[in-house]
């Protein structure tokens, strides 16, 4: 078994290999009772946990029926539910805020190409890219701004960018062109991001 995140209850989520290895299930551990619950799949062989909120709410993702692809996932502390794609077989989960709000990739029909999306509890939103065929979502704050990577114009870099909740903004084109301690950055993926809208990134 995998942990890869924990809230501030000490709720713990990941993946763990199921009886005689068949499978491997997202799960749920609880810290009062020491039990670890088996979240089950979306009708496939194998599911991941990968993000937990305070309100023990997890994100991830699944094996849709035959294994024909895997899903982004919202377990809501009763059922697995599907957040879907944009129109390709494949999206998953990667991190998830106090209201419940989704971000991650997700791929487009025909699956040439990825988008980072917002699900907002409704609908599974495409935050499109920074002009390049892929992007995706790694953070999301409780207001709903969204932070990740996406490629510029011809795939021939990936930029750090915030999604503002109207626009996919390239965090490059925040940095003060004469400033001599930022010019010289370029910032390739934002990392993470708190209540504040301060977001970490790497360049």
């Amino acid at each position: 078994s995998e942990g890869w995140a924990v809230n501030a209850t000490r709720q713990a989520t990941g993946r763990a290999d199921t009886i005689g290895d068949a499978s491997s299930h997202a799960f749920r551990w609880d810290p009062t009772t020491l039990t670890m619950q088996d979240l089950g799949t979306l009708g496939g062989t194998n599911s991941w946990g990968r993000a937990v909120n305070n309100s023990g709410q997890v994100t991830g993702d699944a094996d849709t029926d035959g294994d024909l692809g895997y899903h982004a996932t919202l377990w809501d502390g009763v059922t697995m539910q599907d957040l879907g794609t944009l129109g390709g077989t494949w999206s998953t989960g990667r991190a998830i805020n106090a209201s419940g709000w989704v971000t991650g990739e997700a791929s487009m029909t025909g699956d040439a190409a990825s988008h980072a999306f917002l699900w907002n509890g409704v609908t599974l939103q495409d935050l499109g890219t920074l002009g390049g065929t892929w992007s995706h979502g790694n953070a999301i704050n409780t207001a709903g701004l969204v932070t990740g990577y996406a490629y510029v114009s011809g795939d021939i870099a990936d930029h750090a960018f915030l999604w503002d909740g109207a626009t996919t903004v390239d965090l490059n084109a925040l940095i003060a062109p004469n400033d001599p301690l930022q010019s010289h950055v370029t910032l390739h993926q934002g990392v993470d991001i708190n209540d504040r809208g301060q977001i970490v990134a790497d360049g």
